[in-house]
């Protein structure tokens, strides 16, 4: 097995010019040891291997006998450590602290014209008849010559800094694609009154909680059935919730209609109507209900949920 955290931008030309030191914390089931490799690597490739196109494809593609990268997906250079010694130790079944040192690439160029970063701990072969069920419980890469662990840090601070790399609406401990209205977003739709009441999309604009790596692949999510490339759209009439209704309201509706690949930025996106946005009758509406309501309560509503996803090997 491989745990891989990738590492670019400003980021890896500070990492490089200076000496870098590892601490892993971490045990395996009692009675059982295993052998553990850390290892740093850079590329000056301009992506990473997809682990989005069906492959799951990483930097590695096979590991020695001690858990060290053998063959790779793409050109990896490693960053070697001033002693001869690899890093490599034995897990026991108590929480250990293995640390090392001097990892230094002594190379300025290199790291000026290096694209990513990556750290690699990899395992030995385990077993499935009786495995050793590794568990990582801190692994700090810092600058010097200290292994430390890394700095206590509140939920809220690792969520943001998961959020950088990837977000959605739905609370934490709810999967993508979940049918709720927990969390859900809302935009405004545009309602015309006439013998029926009509709806017809409007542009909106998604603000991210938090700023990303990138500008993210970005997935709209009814919340009424969960389906990803859906919106919930409907009718509100005079506060009631949804509107007295001749056809099919609420509705899903194809989050397709929608473009932002113009206007996306890191902060957020604006979505942009891009059919059914001319007011020319009922066929070109998103929804149409009978019973039109004479007084200034209708209004129309997207709900929806999404998910943006920025994190390095996918975007």
């Amino acid at each position: 097995m491989a745990m891989i955290q990738y590492l670019d931008g400003y980021t890896i030309g500070q990492i490089l010019r200076e000496q870098i030191s590892v601490n892993v914390k971490g045990n395996v089931a009692s009675g059982k040891t295993l052998k553990v490799t850390v290892s740093l690597w850079y590329t000056t490739d301009v992506s990473l291997p997809n682990i989005a196109a069906g492959t799951n494809n990483s930097l590695v593609s096979t590991l020695d006998a001690n858990g060290k990268p053998a063959t790779f997906n793409g050109s990896w250079t490693e960053v070697t450590r001033t002693v001869s010694e690899e890093a490599v130790f034995t897990m026991n079944d108590q929480p250990t602290d293995y640390g090392f040192n001097i990892w230094n690439l002594n190379d300025l160029t290199a790291a000026k014209n290096a694209t990513y970063f990556a750290i690699v701990i990899g395992t030995a072969t385990m077993s499935s008849a009786s495995p050793e069920s590794p568990q990582f419980i801190s692994v700090g890469l810092c600058s010097g010559s200290v292994p430390t662990i890394p700095a206590p840090q509140t939920p809220d601070q690792v969520l943001r800094e998961c959020q950088y790399y990837y977000e959605k609406s739905y609370e934490a401990d709810t999967p993508a694609g979940t049918a709720t209205s927990r969390g859900m977003q809302s935009a405004p739709a545009f309602v015309y009154v006439d013998t029926d009441d009509y709806l017809f999309p409007r542009s909106f604009y998604i603000q991210y909680k938090q700023t990303k790596r990138t500008h993210g692949d970005l997935v709209l999510y009814s919340p009424n059935n969960g389906s990803s490339g859906q919106v919930y759209a409907g009718i509100w009439q005079n506060n009631t919730n949804p509107a007295p209704t001749s056809g099919s309201n609420p509705r899903n509706y194809a989050s397709s209609n929608f473009s932002g690949s113009s206007t996306i930025s890191y902060d957020g996106v604006f979505l942009l109507a891009t059919a059914n946005a001319s007011i020319s009758g009922p066929n070109n509406s998103i929804l149409q209900i009978g019973a039109a309501s004479t007084k200034p309560g209708d209004e129309g509503i997207i709900l929806y949920h999404y998910t943006v996803d920025s994190r390095l090997g996918i975007n």
